[in-house]
């Protein structure tokens, strides 16, 4: 028995321990295990939280930084127009006082002609920018935009506001310490009929001729500027991690993003409301579902109310997902295997720190010759784009065609082989008769590859010395060197109009079109380029206006038509302000009892220059001009009043005709305009009468 129990007790002596052992890591393990599936529940949602709460964060972060930089860049529009506009005027002073300098010898007309030859033709931001001078008394010595102003007093020329521009820049650049001023005015808009616009205009002093140098600029051209700037900036903009910002207008129209495809496209979550709602300047977050998915994105929107921009930026959620299913088979794994990791990590630490500098040095090695083919690569491309820049700095883009600058210089040229051979030049410009209906009808894509081959069918028909350039969007210029009379010419320009009466096919599509073409000679008609191109461009004006599809030689005759014509829009668009317009009223009688039936009432016009213009000259004017309305408004308005003061004087009602464009019939609310102008006067409806008129009905 005794016996029995020793080998019990040594057996017990030798397994308890491996068994307390094995029980206490059972126990242990099991312990280890729960708590780290436990912890790593814990952790995962805990993690999603914060993951989606730092995601968040840094979403906001980077889109307010975005939206900083937006605030920052509209506060700085005026500084930015300011700045610009200096340092413009300050080149152009230097220039003028460089050519003063250089040729002080010469008298004062000829360096005026200088400064004004170099000045006139130098144009920027974008083509909107030039130069234009004044004497501190007020006349015109250049304005490259209407040139007829030029040498005559503008000292009384006023804003909308009724403030005398001119005056009070010239005052306040007399009352600076150096010289120049800034100066804030309004004032019309190309392209914007009659509507004015804010506008910064700087101007220095230049004492030798008593002159001050100037120019000016629109608020709203430099904001757009900043506007355009910023989307094509943001279109290429990412963040780090590689996601993109996304900026919709108030339509949910898409105005920026990386993929161009989507540029002017409805957002795909259009529909969503809510972000309507967003306070001005504010943003908030949306989960929102995709569509024909169970799968969800967080969406940060941020209201930019300033410009009706939203600026987005989204995380998906299954990234979330994925990325927590991830990180707890890691847990799980870094928790079975911390045990192994202990006993063998200073191992792995030396042969991983061997590999890790293995690696580094042949990564740095790799890197630096990496670094050195892109280095010589940057090279060979700077390179490259310096010979493209210098190739489209005198070149049209679309066709390989002088542009022109280049048409300036070539011009000169061949006005110096022609002096030498004592032969003519003859210019032409070639305009291309309803080209816009071209692109109405098949598209741009097919109006640029129309202009391509009209381009190449205008070279092969030149000569080395002779010069061809595509001056704008449908216009051509082409320059004839050493002609040797007016039969040449005209017998040049009828192969140019040659080729446009052929049929061109493009794409499968057959189109005829025709062009006008005004020419211009040297030395008859200027001595220079910009005389013959202006002269040129004059004769093409009448040819286009009169006989569309012919080719004009430029007389006086033909300018002086032309700018009598320029004179007659420029009178007529201050014509009602000036009270020049009135009506005149012809009977109508009843020839059974011989009174007074109704009247037609009849438009004048009678200018202080002009004198008495009949209305077949000025009417299609004002209804090329957008100027027949306003002319329509106010005959129908002052012949029912005369015709509601005839009544209270006499007490006779009579009826009343009254001529009417076609333009004014296809206003859409051109009924109910002269309803209520009607009724304001008490006139009823049956006596009114509307004629058409037949001129515009056969342009129309």
């Amino acid at each position: 028995m005794d016996v029995f129990t020793d080998k019990k007790l040594i057996k017990l002596v030798r397994y308890s321990p491996l068994f307390i052992v094995s029980v206490f890591i059972s126990v242990l393990v099991t312990i280890l295990v729960h708590n780290n599936q436990k912890n790593t529940h814990d952790l995962v949602t805990e993690l999603r939280s914060d993951y989606i709460l730092s995601r968040k964060l840094a979403i906001k972060q980077k889109v307010d930084a975005i939206v900083d930089k937006i605030e920052y860049e509209q506060k700085q529009t005026v500084q930015i127009l300011k700045q610009n506009i200096h340092s413009r005027v300050l080149e152009a002073h230097q220039i003028a006082t460089n050519i003063y300098i250089n040729n002080k010898n010469q008298t004062k007309h000829i360096i005026s002609k200088n400064i004004y030859d170099a000045l006139s033709s130098i144009r920027f931001n974008e083509k909107r920018g030039y130069f234009f001078i004044f004497t501190m008394d007020g006349v015109s010595v250049l304005h490259p935009l209407i040139p007829r102003m030029e040498g005559k007093s503008q000292i009384e020329l006023k804003d909308i506001h009724g403030t005398p521009i001119l005056k009070e820049h010239i005052e306040l650049i007399k009352k600076s310490k150096n010289n120049q001023a800034f100066y804030r005015w309004w004032f019309k808009k190309p392209g914007h009929d009659n509507k004015e616009f804010e506008k910064i205009g700087f101007g220095k002093y230049f004492e030798p001729y008593n002159w001050f140098i100037g120019t000016g600029e629109y608020v709203s051209d430099v904001e757009n500027s900043i506007k355009n700037n910023l989307l094509n900036w943001l279109s290429n903009y990412s963040f780090e991690d590689d996601s993109f910002i996304m900026v919709l207008n108030n339509n949910a129209n898409i105005l920026s993003y990386f993929k161009q495809n989507l540029i002017g496209k409805k957002w795909r979550y259009a529909d969503l409301s809510q972000y309507q709602q967003i306070p001005e300047n504010q943003g908030e977050f949306f989960e929102i579902q995709k569509m024909k998915s169970d799968k969800s994105e967080i969406y940060y929107i941020h209201n930019f109310s300033q410009w009706g921009w939203f600026l987005v930026n989204s995380f998906p959620l299954s990234k979330i997902d994925s990325y927590l299913i991830d990180k707890e088979t890691n847990l799980i794994a870094e928790g079975k295997g911390t045990l192994y990791k202990i006993l063998i990590a200073c191992t792995i630490f030396a042969l991983v720190l061997s590999l890790i500098s293995l690696w580094i040095g042949n990564y740095i090695n790799r890197r630096f010759y990496d670094f050195q083919h892109k280095i010589q690569d940057s090279f060979a491309r700077l390179k490259q784009s310096q010979h493209q820049l210098e190739y489209l700095a005198h070149h049209d883009s679309l066709t390989g065609l002088a542009n022109r600058v280049k048409l300036s210089y070539e011009i000169e040229r061949a006005i110096a082989l022609c002096d030498s051979t004592k032969t003519m030049l003859s210019v032409m410009f070639v305009d291309i008769d309803n080209f816009k209906k071209i692109n109405d009808q098949y598209g741009h894509k097919v109006g640029d590859e129309f202009i391509k081959l009209i381009s190449r069918k205008i070279k092969a028909i030149t000569g080395k010395n002779d010069i061809v350039a595509r001056f704008g969007g449908d216009e051509f210029i082409v320059c004839f060197s050493l002609v040797k009379n007016e039969h040449e010419i005209k017998s040049k320009s009828d192969k140019l109009l040659s080729l446009f009466n052929e049929s061109i096919i493009l794409n499968g599509v057959q189109m005829k079109v025709s062009s006008s073409i005004g020419i211009a000679t040297y030395p008859k008609d200027g001595s220079n380029e910009q005389e013959l191109i202006s002269k040129s461009d004059i004769v093409l004006y009448r040819t286009k206006e009169k006989c569309k599809g012919t080719a004009l030689f430029y007389n006086d005759d033909i300018n002086q038509q032309v700018q009598y014509q320029f004179l007659l829009e420029d009178e007529l668009t201050s014509a009602l302000q000036n009270n020049e317009i009135n009506v005149v009223y012809q009977p109508q009688i009843d020839s059974a009892t011989g009174q007074l039936k109704a009247v037609e009432a009849l438009c004048r016009w009678n200018n202080n220059k002009l004198g008495l213009i009949p209305a077949e000259q000025f009417i299609p004017i004002a209804e090329t001009k957008g100027l027949i309305s306003s002319i329509g408004d106010y005959v129908f308005a002052q012949s029912c009043l005369d015709i509601h003061r005839f009544y209270l004087n006499y007490n006779q009602s009579i009826g009343l005709s009254i001529n009417v464009s076609p333009i004014q019939l296809l206003e859409p609310n051109f009924p109910l305009k002269l309803k209520n102008l009607a009724e304001q006067f008490g006139i009823s409806k049956k006596i009114l009468q509307l004629k058409s008129l037949k001129m515009s009905l056969l342009r129309i």
